[in-house]
């Protein structure tokens, strides 16, 4: 369990965007093709906001690793009351994917979840 209060006071120059980033499991393969519910409360103070929800699959900065993969879950419209939204997902197939070549891989492979703010 994690609790974040975030709070943004400004927008540098050729950002792009924000996000929180929360770690699933280390090694890409382990959950390839799996089934997965996860479950997020989040309120704003003010202004409702919309959130875009990730997952993305490193595979790691071995030589010859795949580039990384995001892709869009979901979207959730936060409004000023405390709400529990759930997001339920396949995890991508890693079939075709590689960790980098044999004997140059880094064993840092990943699967993350990201929450994008605006």
């Amino acid at each position: 369990v994690d609790y974040v209060r975030y709070q943004c006071t400004n927008s540098p120059v050729g950002e792009t965007y924000k996000y929180f980033q929360f770690p699933i499991t280390q090694k890409i393969k382990n959950l390839s093709n799996q089934d997965m519910t996860f479950r997020i409360w989040a309120k704003v103070a003010v202004t409702p906001v919309t959130l875009t929800v990730y997952s993305m699959q490193y595979f790691g900065s071995g030589t010859s690793a795949s580039a990384p993969e995001r892709v869009s879950l979901d979207t959730i419209t936060l409004t000023t009351t405390w709400t529990a939204y759930r997001i339920s997902l396949v995890i991508p197939d890693v079939a075709g994917k590689s960790l980098g070549t044999a004997g140059q891989q880094t064993d840092d492979d990943a699967l993350y979840i990201q929450l994008e703010m605006p």
